[in-house]
């Protein structure tokens, strides 16, 4: 069942690590939206963060919006960006969405290191062999989205 917390959305690489921060988001944040590549990035966050709700995350496979009929797709307030996303794509993708919005949309992207805090000591090294856990991931989100309402 599609959660009823806050409605996000995410630019990520890797649909499986995307699955797991939208589990330990909820309940209190939805992943409604996922898109993996930069250019279906570019077409499909504008869309859904003006409200259009025919636009559904099928290239990632990830969003609650796949799960809902057109009627009760949920609009994201936010945006999140894995750690695997280039700066430069983070920073054109913000300026085409504010123009197409008009308005702010909160944005939260992890770097390097953001998450190791969350991850228990003896995991570590584990961790440092690939992109980390999805679940450490939503931790640093939690805590990077308090007071998005």
């Amino acid at each position: 069942m599609a959660s009823s917390g806050i409605p996000i959305a995410c630019y990520g690489r890797h649909p499986p690590t995307g699955q797991a921060v939208a589990d330990g988001l909820e309940p209190e944040y939805d992943l409604v939206h996922m898109v993996c590549e930069f250019d279906t990035a570019k077409s499909e966050l504008p869309r859904i963060l003006t409200g259009d709700t025919s636009c559904i995350p099928t290239s990632s496979g990830v969003g609650s919006n796949l799960q809902r009929p057109e009627s009760e797709r949920r609009i994201p307030r936010a945006v999140t960006c894995g750690g695997g996303i280039p700066d430069e794509e983070y920073k054109e993708l913000k300026e085409i969405v504010h123009k197409a919005v008009g308005r702010e949309i909160p944005w939260y992207k992890v770097y390097p290191g953001d998450v190791t805090k969350y991850i228990p000591e003896q995991e570590r090294k584990a961790e440092s062999q690939g992109p980390p856990d999805g679940k450490y991931i939503a931790m640093f989100f939690r805590d990077a989205m308090k007071g998005l309402q």
